[in-house]
C-alpha cells in the first residue's frame, strides 16, 4: 500500500469515527425538534414526574398566595362577625394560625389539580398540538394555523376559523353560510429576524440529522476500502469511536452537575428526560466501538495466498517419448 493511500485511508477513518457521536446527537436532536411523536415521548412523562409536580404546585400556589391577601380575610372575618369581645380577642390569638391553616389548604387544592390525571393529559395535548404546529410553520406547512415570511413576518391564517364559523352556521340551520367564501387572509402578529434565524436553523438541523449519519457511514466504508480491510484499520475506526462516544456521554454527565448541580430537583428531572435518550444512544456507539477493536485485536485478517509449485525434475533416464 502506498503512503499516500495509507494517509487517506486513516484520515477518513479518524474523521468519519468522530463524526458518529456527532451524528447520533444530530439525530436525536432532529427527532425531538422535528418529530411531534419524540417529542412527547420525551417531556409527556414529564407531568408524572413528582419532582416537576412538586415545583409547579410551589410556583402556582405562590403566585395564587401573592395575589390573595389571605391574613387580610381572616381579619375581616373576625372583624365582621358579630361576637362578644371575649370570643374576639380569643380569635383573634388564632389568627396566625388560621392564617397558615388557609394557606396550606389552598397548596393542597393546587397540588391536587397538578397530579390529576386530566392535567396530565392536558399538558401532553397542549405539548404536542404547539410542537406540531411549530413544526408546521417552520416548515412551512400550508395547513399550519400560522406562516412565516421571508421578511420574517409571522402571521395568522383566518381560513380555519371561518371554515369553523361556517360549519357552525350550517349546524344551526344557518343555509346561506355556504355562500361564504374560503379566504385566504392572515392576521399579522409579529414581525422579526429572529424568527427567521430559527426557520435556517430548523431546516438546519433537519438537514443535518438526515445526511449526517450517512456520510459518517461513507466516510468510514471508504477509509476502509482505501486500507484494504487491514486490522489496523479497523482498529482505528473502532477506537475513535469508542473515545467519540464515550467522551460525548460524560460530557453530558459533567455539564448536567456543573449546570444543575442539586440545587433543583425539576431540572434535573426535566436535564434527565430530554437527555437520557440521547445518552443511552452515545453509550450504544461507544460500546460498538469497543466491539469493532476487540475483533480487530482477536481475530486475524485471513488473507488466500496461492503459492505456484514448480514442476517437478524428469527422473533419471526417462526421455521424452517423441518418436523414440
Amino acid at each position: 500500500m502506498s503512503r499516500m493511500r495509507a494517509a487517506a485511508a486513516v484520515a477518513l477513518v479518524l474523521v468519519a469515527a468522530l463524526l458518529v457521536p456527532v451524528a447520533a446527537t444530530a439525530v436525536w436532536a432532529r427527532a425531538v425538534v422535528v418529530d411531534t411523536a419524540t417529542y412527547l415521548g420525551v417531556v409527556g412523562p414529564l407531568a408524572d414526574d413528582s419532582r416537576v409536580q412538586d415545583a409547579v404546585s410551589k410556583a402556582v400556589a405562590d403566585a395564587v398566595l401573592a395575589t390573595v391577601d389571605v391574613g387580610g380575610i381572616v381579619d375581616d372575618a373576625i372583624n365582621g362577625a358579630d361576637l362578644s369581645a371575649v370570643t374576639r380577642a380569643a380569635l383573634r390569638a388564632l389568627r396566625e394560625p388560621a392564617r397558615q391553616a388557609a394557606e396550606q389548604w389552598v397548596r393542597d387544592q393546587v397540588q391536587a389539580v397538578v397530579v390529576a390525571p386530566a392535567t396530565a393529559q392536558a399538558w401532553r395535548t397542549a405539548n404536542g398540538t404547539a410542537h406540531a404546529q411549530m413544526v408546521a410553520v417552520l416548515r412551512g406547512d400550508p395547513q399550519a394555523l400560522a406562516e412565516l415570511d421571508d421578511e420574517g413576518a409571522l402571521s395568522l391564517r383566518l381560513s380555519p376559523f371561518v371554515e369553523a364559523v361556517r360549519a357552525r352556521l350550517l349546524d344551526a340551520g344557518f343555509a346561506s353560510a355556504s355562500r361564504i367564501p374560503t379566504t385566504s387572509a392572515t392576521v399579522p402578529l409579529v414581525t422579526s429576524a429572529h424568527l427567521l434565524q430559527l426557520r435556517t436553523a430548523f431546516r438546519l438541523l433537519d438537514a443535518v440529522g438526515t445526511w449526517l449519519p450517512w456520510l459518517a457511514l461513507a466516510m468510514l466504508a471508504g477509509g476502509l476500502v482505501l486500507a484494504g480491510g487491514r486490522r489496523w484499520a479497523w482498529r482505528t475506526a473502532g477506537i475513535g469511536v469508542l473515545v467519540g462516544g464515550g467522551v460525548s456521554a460524560l460530557a453530558l454527565l459533567i455539564v448536567r452537575r456543573a449546570v444543575i448541580g442539586t440545587s433543583s430537583p425539576a431540572a434535573d428531572a426535566i436535564y434527565d428526560a430530554v437527555t437520557g435518550p440521547l445518552r443511552i444512544a452515545l453509550w450504544a456507539v461507544a460500546a460498538a466501538g469497543l466491539m469493532v477493536t476487540l475483533l480487530a485485536f482477536v481475530l486475524r485478517r485471513r488473507v488466500p495466498v496461492v503459492e505456484s509449485t514448480p514442476d517437478p525434475p524428469s527422473a533419471p533416464g526417462r526421455t521424452t517419448a517423441l518418436g523414440g
